[in-house]
């Protein structure tokens, strides 16, 4: 479950730091189905979990350590993160959020790409044989992270939609 979150999460990240504004990707993924956004999730779980997992991997992502050195944990932890009580941004966070070249996306282009992210993921560890069944992957996501039902996981997702097709020349069904 874990290791499909965290290439969702840092894609998210570099979304963000495109200019992509952290309302519009949460949006974007609650209207997907998600029961919350990634960047609300991160705040939630706290901001210090991904970074550390990310500086082990030697993964400097520049938000999420220029957060977290600002002592900013998340609103549970240290009663600071990406938002406020009220659940609105946090318009202190915003300094602390790194900059790339500008790239708007939609909220579809959003979507598919955390959603790659997340099935790239996935052959990864069917390929290695972490995991050896795909039902496996996708009733983990559902269960674990709330991914929506009605979709029935990011694998089958891929498959429904094309993608997995379009990604690898096959489905995983």
């Amino acid at each position: 479950m874990n290791a499909l979150l965290f290439p969702m999460v840092l894609e998210t990240f570099r979304y963000l730091e495109e200019g992509n504004a952290i309302e519009k990707i949460d949006k974007a993924m609650l209207s997907f189905g998600m029961p919350v956004g990634p960047i609300r999730l991160t705040d939630e779980v706290g901001i210090d979990i991904p970074y550390k997992i990310f500086k082990g991997m030697g993964v400097r992502q520049e938000t999420l350590a220029n957060v977290v050195e600002a002592g900013r944990l998340g609103l549970k932890k240290s009663g600071k993160g990406f938002f406020l009580k009220d659940g609105s941004v946090d318009p202190e966070v915003l300094p602390l959020i790194g900059k790339r070249e500008p790239r708007a996306l939609t909220e579809e282009q959003i979507q598919e790409g955390l959603l790659v992210a997340m099935v790239k993921t996935g052959k990864d560890l069917l390929d290695r044989k972490v995991v050896d069944d795909v039902r496996m992957i996708d009733v983990g996501m559902i269960w674990g992270v709330g991914f929506p039902a009605d979709k029935g996981g990011p694998m089958k997702w891929a498959d429904l939609t094309g993608l997995s097709k379009k990604l690898f020349g096959k489905n995983f069904y």
